[in-house]
């Protein structure tokens, strides 16, 4: 159900239909994450990114905190912007990562 307020976005799009450079990644492979055989990976348009995959995690770690829930962010311009923001943090060296920024300069 959609929020009369809130346009409905196209997934790993944003309003003016430009894809987020991230579509069709695996959020652990770009992270440098490795994932257990048989486990299932996290890709970035995936609404909750579960890690619980994720080799090396450790036994007692609790299931909900292996879990990023992006549902409960309705616009989804703000949910893209999370998305890219986490994958931008879990993985700040990748080629993607960096140009995406815009570098700055104080003068």
């Amino acid at each position: 159900m959609s929020h009369p307020d809130i346009p409905v976005v196209p997934v790993g799009g944003f309003l003016g239909g430009h894809p987020s450079p991230f579509v069709g990644v695996d959020v652990c492979a770009e992270a440098g994450l490795r994932v257990r055989p048989g486990a299932r990976t996290v890709m970035f348009t995936d609404e909750v990114w579960h890690f619980a995959g994720v080799e090396g995690l450790p036994v007692q770690m609790r299931e909900s905190t292996t879990r990023l829930d992006f549902t409960s962010i309705i616009d989804p311009r703000w949910r893209l912007v999370a998305k890219e923001y986490l994958l931008a943090r879990l993985a700040p060296a990748t080629s993607r990562s960096r140009s995406c920024r815009t570098p700055t300069e104080c003068r």
